[in-house]
Parts: C-alpha cells; sequence; structure tokens
C-alpha cells in the first residue's frame, strides 16, 4: 500500500499504460534510490507495475513490458543489504518463553522446530498431523486473502518431524476449540474457527477493460497488499514488509 500511495500513483497513475517508457520507470527507480530506499523495498514497490504491464502485454494491449526492458545498470541493485540475522538459542527460548499464549507459543515452537514459513504454519489443518508419529505434512500454505493455497511447486511439499511434546500441545489447541474430529479445520484459528490480523515481536533488528481510457490508477489500486488474517490475539508489534503476507516475525 506504502508503495502505490507514495511512489507508483503519484507518478504514473494519470498515464496511459502505452505512455510510460523504461525511461519513466529507470527515473523512478532512480528517485527512490536517492530518497534512500533499499533495493529490495525498490523492487517490492515495482511488482505490481511489473505484474500490470506483463498481462497487458499478454492480451496486446501494449506492445512490450517498460519494467521488463531496464538496462540491467538501471535495475535496483541487491548489493545493499544487511546480512541477515540468525537468533542465538537463548534468544530463540526467549522468544517462546514470552509468547503471551498458548497459541503464540505453540507455532514459535513450530516455526524454530520444524523451519516452516509462517504461511504454511498458518495453513495447517488438523489433516495435516500425523499424531502417531509427530509428523507435520507440509502441503498448503495460508494465502493473502485467508483461504489455503497448494505450494508453489513440489518440492515445497514436505513432511517434518516435530518433538512429540509439541504435537501434543497443538492437538490441545485443536481440542480446546473442539476441533480434533474436523479434518479442514486449521490448526491455529480462534474458538471461533475464524481468524483475524495480529501482530507478533520479534528480539533483535527486523529481519507484496479499463487498461485503455482510465489510466493507470485503477489498476494498481487493484494491487494494494491485503492483510493475511492471523491467530486471534491482541497483541501490538511490529511489522516486516517485505514479508509476503504481513506476518509480523
Amino acid at each position: 500500500m506504502w508503495a502505490l500511495e507514495r511512489h507508483l500513483l503519484p507518478r504514473l497513475g494519470n498515464r496511459q499504460l502505452a505512455q510510460i517508457t523504461p525511461e519513466d520507470v529507470a527515473t523512478l527507480i532512480a528517485d527512490m534510490r536517492k530518497s534512500g530506499l533499499k533495493s529490495w523495498t525498490i523492487t517490492s514497490a515495482l511488482r505490481p507495475l511489473s505484474i500490470i504491464y506483463g498481462e497487458a502485454a499478454r492480451r496486446g494491449r501494449i506492445a512490450s513490458n517498460p519494467v521488463s526492458q531496464l538496462d540491467r545498470r538501471e535495475r535496483p541493485k541487491h548489493d545493499d543489504q544487511r546480512d541477515k540475522r540468525i537468533l542465538s538459542l537463548a534468544e530463540m527460548r526467549a522468544l517462546v518463553e514470552h509468547a503471551d499464549s498458548d497459541e503464540y507459543r505453540a507455532l514459535f515452537e513450530l516455526l524454530l522446530a520444524g523451519g516452516l514459513r509462517i504461511g504454511e504454519a498458518l495453513g495447517l489443518s488438523v489433516a495435516d498431523l500425523d499424531t502417531r508419529h509427530s509428523v507435520v505434512r507440509i502441503e498448503y500454505q495460508l494465502g493473502r486473502d485467508g483461504t489455503r493455497q497448494p505450494l508453489k511447486t513440489d518440492e515445497s511439499r514436505r513432511a517434518v518431524d516435530i518433538p512429540p511434546q509439541l504435537m501434543r500441545k497443538l492437538l490441545t489447541i485443536i481440542d480446546d476449540r473442539g476441533a480434533r474430529f474436523t479434518p479442514n479445520a486449521l490448526v491455529f484459528a480462534s474458538r471461533t474457527a475464524t481468524l483475524e490480523c495480529v501482530s507478533v515481536h520479534v528480539i533483535g533488528p527486523r529481519e507484496g477493460s479499463h487498461v485503455r481510457g482510465n489510466g493507470i490508477g485503477p489498476l494498481l489500486e487493484q494491487h494494494r497488499q491485503i492483510l493475511v488474517p492471523q491467530l486471534p490475539q491482541h497483541a501490538s508489534h511490529q511489522t516486516n514488509p517485505r514479508r509476503s503476507g504481513r506476518v509480523r516475525l
């Protein structure tokens, strides 16, 4: 949303698709870089524009995608990112211990022990739990619209061993909602099986027919980022804008 409001719509919103050139996009990138934005942030901001142009070119509405025509020197350079920070064992323990509910505590333990992505963890259903062998099957993820969606690649589908005590915690969460015998019920949800938008603290530093005539503005508006529904909790914390789903870890 910030990218559309602060960069794309003010600069390009009133112009026709065919009027925007690779030079216009290169100038936009240069201006964003001068303002102090990091390269990955610029790349994320340009993604809606690239998607729109790619679809318009595929349908024959425009001759080519100006974003894809950028010279290598004009594209954002991803050499300005700081090294990823990995939590120490003590920090991991502190993160789990300071979680303010059993649901969050189990979620953190699952992420840390199983190496799941946040969308994969939130997309788990009761049927994905092999309780006898303490195995979690990862086949779906929670989409931005709050629905379960298949993982994009076959390589992403896998089975993950978790500690038996963690499996028992997951079952307790499910039993508290009376969902043990509802295969499609999500593991992480409220007592009414609904999801709400939340945020979670992280320890340490923070580690997505009108083409002609109406301009590009309406199309950009359709690509505003949708908040992914998350666990039902009332925490107030920080966000990581690069995560696909605005889950705040």
